[in-house]
């Protein structure tokens, strides 16, 4: 009977053997150190609660740190990688926290994402077709911002390029005027100018991601389709002819006629008047449309979601005036092809004022 031969082991086996011992040796060893550095930094009898803030898009090394320097863990990397296990990283909130130092890292954790007190907040209103003038002023005089510094940021915007995409569309020189998108807004009772001013720019950020920045990056004029959308915006009263306001300033683009928008004048003026006199429309500056054709230079306001998809999304007539329609819906207007059309629909404009 034949003996059964032994294996021989090679070397290449040995090292592969030793090296398996050494990663499970050196996982376990992690485990532990994880394990060690999870004991509670203090004892239930000598604990003590602190109050900690994180706040908004704080990563788990952010929050590791703010933890350790209020002696709330013995170690960063060891509540980190604790978080990184358990796929806790992923759901930790911002806020404000009540934590004790006789607390385990889970129970840390569970607190991060499940506890924790709101930050106190406040809210402001931006409405549709505000200037950038009366944004300062509203939000001046409800404490929001300080003027100066407020003043400081929208007129030299190049330090926020990096975190805002749609800031290098916009030419140089110019100010944030109709990129302080119109909508309420909550910030924290503490939150600077700066902060404030990032909710409106997030706000546009929003708003150009979902509907502007694939006709951008395909050669659209950002400058220009907000400045059309803040003409239209100051122009119309109802959504639903915004789109069709539109069409007129493109066709008159078209035909190479004057704007002679109303709206661009009152910009200038700085001031609301129920009637504008002839005067009123020979003031010298590249914003009147009387006097200059095509699209002024910049945004005369900050305009809705509805006015920028008009502006980008004109409908196709052949509409080249518009006059305010006195015996329809309130806000409406009545919409002429031919001078003589116009003249007509001016008339009864004109008769409804006696």
């Amino acid at each position: 009977m034949l003996k059964k031969r032994k294996k021989k082991i090679t070397k290449l086996q040995m090292f592969l053997y030793a090296l398996l011992f050494l990663v499970v040796a050196g996982a376990w060893s992690f485990k532990f150190m994880i394990m060690d550095n999870d004991k509670p930094v203090a004892t239930s009898e000598n604990a003590v609660q602190k109050q900690i803030i994180i706040p908004d898009g704080s990563s788990s090394s952010k929050i590791a740190s703010i933890l350790k320097t209020s002696n709330l863990i013995r170690s960063e990397w060891a509540f980190k990688s604790y978080l990184k296990d358990t796929q806790i990283d992923r759901k930790l909130r911002p806020g404000t926290f009540e934590l004790s130092n006789d607390m385990t890292f889970e129970q840390i954790a569970d607190e991060l994402t499940h506890g924790g007190k709101k930050k106190a907040t406040k809210r402001f209103t931006i409405p549709e077709g505000y200037e950038l003038s009366e944004i300062v002023e509203l939000l001046t005089q409800k404490g929001f911002v300080d003027r100066d510094e407020f003043l400081k940021l929208v007129n030299n915007p190049e330090h926020l390029k990096e975190d805002y995409d749609f800031l290098e569309y916009i030419p140089e020189g110019h100010d944030l005027e109709g990129y302080l998108y119109p909508n309420t807004y909550d910030v924290y009772v503490d939150a600077s100018t700066e902060d404030v001013l990032r909710k409106m720019l997030d706000g546009f950020q929003e708003i150009y991601s979902e509907i502007l920045k694939d006709k951008i990056e395909a050669g659209g004029n950002l400058n220009d389709f907000i400045t059309m959308a803040s003409i239209v915006e100051r122009e119309g009263k109802l959504d639903k002819e915004r789109a069709k306001i539109a069409s007129v300033f493109y066709n008159r683009i078209e035909q190479n006629m004057k704007f002679e928008s109303c709206a661009t004048i009152q910009y200038i003026l700085r001031e609301r008047k129920t009637r504008l006199l002839n005067s009123d429309l020979k003031v010298e500056s590249p914003y009147n449309t009387y006097q200059h054709l095509g699209l002024p230079p910049g945004p005369i306001a900050s305009p809705g979601r509805a006015s920028i998809e008009a502006a980008i999304n004109p409908e196709k007539t052949e509409y080249l005036f518009f006059v305010v329609n006195p015996e329809g819906e309130s806000g409406s207007h009545n919409f002429a092809k031919t001078y003589k059309e116009f003249l007509k629909y001016k008339n009864i404009y004109k008769d409804s004022l006696q």
